[in-house]
């Protein structure tokens, strides 16, 4: 009976030693794949360029001081006509000789500054 119960028991042990060797097997193995997986990752990462930072232009102060009065004008031309005042509607006068407000002026505001600065960028 001890005879039976000490191979049991050597059964047992060697059960478990042979399931710990199968998992450090697989945890190898996984480690030995892993391991140049991310080295060749790491190097394409690095070999690969950085997007380029892209720079915002210089505005020169002129442009700055149109850009405001196109914004200025196209808040006049969209404000309710009850509250214009002379300064409004002289800037309007201002600008009513020039083809790119003059054709513009009935757009969105938004729209209106964009096309506006367009039409002043291209003449």
């Amino acid at each position: 009976m001890f005879k039976r119960y000490t191979e049991y028991r050597e059964t047992q042990q060697l059960r478990k030693d042979h399931l710990a060797k199968q998992k450090m097997r697989y945890a190898l193995i996984a480690l030995l794949i892993m391991v140049p997986l991310f080295a060749v990752l790491a190097v394409v990462e690095a070999s690969a360029p950085a997007e380029p930072v892209k720079t915002a232009p210089a505005v020169s102060p002129a442009n700055q001081q149109e850009t405001r009065e196109i914004e200025e004008f196209a808040y006049i031309v969209t404000k309710p006509l009850d509250e214009l005042t002379s300064e409004d509607i002289d800037l309007m006068g201002k600008h009513s000789k020039d083809p790119c407000y003059e054709k513009n002026a009935l757009l969105p505001r938004e729209q209106m500054i964009v096309a506006i600065t367009k039409c002043k960028g291209a003449s």
